[in-house]
């Protein structure tokens, strides 16, 4: 089976870096759209964090407020097949979750405000869903208004572990840089990583070279890459990491390895 995966250095013009994210907004002003990947005939969902929609396919389009949001990407059923394709004024992302592999990743978008926005599944590429920011000023459009989320909701939240989580364990958090000049680490808790076990790992790449990227492959598998070799910043994804020998490098550059085992 053929697959499209999302390019990186496209990702990179309209994506701003988490780091950065921080720097600029407290977690009560920084907003999330969460998008969620599953089966049946809406293959993708995509709603605040209050679970108001967001999209119309008719009439007048939802209305959210301007400014800067974390966008939860959930495959927690490990769908194949959907593809995210989410563009407008500042922002063109496309992301497929690597069809089922990654079971959540996080990114971040600014939506200017007064603003038109589309997104749709690319396997159904007529059936396109619009909505609207409204002015910076707090005023909104004439079409539905979606409600804004509040620091103390907890719905929506991204999984970390996918259906039956009491099959695949959530073992904890992976920390991968890339230093200024290109240097590749992976670490748990301050240590490098030699040998881990079988399950779901968060990684947090912090992405310091312009030059370098971030990419882990398991021997005769897939190349998933966190980050590009354009991209700087800060990209968060979990993923399931079966028994056998993986290695973390930069596309087309030295590996190195380390060892998962049942």
């Amino acid at each position: 089976m053929s697959r499209r995966i999302s390019s990186t250095p496209i990702l990179v013009a309209v994506l701003l870096p988490l780091v950065a994210a921080t720097a600029r907004a407290t977690a009560t002003d920084t907003l999330g759209l969460y998008v969620t990947f599953r089966t049946g005939a809406q293959r993708i969902t995509v709603t605040l964090a209050s679970g108001a929609p967001v999209g119309t396919t008719s009439g007048a389009p939802t209305v959210i407020p301007p400014g800067l949001y974390n966008v939860f990407l959930d495959d927690s059923a490990a769908v194949e097949g959907p593809q995210f394709d989410l563009k407008g004024p500042g922002v063109d992302f496309f992301n497929d979750m690597f069809y089922g592999e990654i079971p959540s990743a996080t990114y971040a978008v600014t939506f200017a405000p007064s603003s038109t926005y589309t997104w749709r599944n690319d396997e159904q590429p007529n059936v396109v869903f619009t909505f609207a920011t409204s002015a910076a000023t707090g005023s909104t459009g004439t079409g539905p208004t979606a409600t804004t989320p509040t620091a103390t909701t907890s719905k929506g939240t991204p999984s970390k572990s996918i259906v039956g989580s009491g099959v695949i364990a959530f073992r904890g958090k992976l920390a991968a840089t890339v230093d200024a000049a290109g240097k590749l680490a992976l670490t748990t808790k301050g240590k490098p990583v030699n040998t881990l076990k079988t399950g779901l790992y968060t990684f947090t790449v912090v992405d310091k070279s312009a030059k370098s990227g971030f990419a882990i492959q398991k021997l005769k598998g897939s190349v998933l890459t966190l980050t590009g070799v354009a991209y700087k910043g800060t990209h968060v994804a979990t993923i399931n990491l079966k028994a056998g020998q993986w290695t973390f490098f930069s596309p087309g550059g030295k590996k190195s390895y380390f060892i998962v085992v049942a």
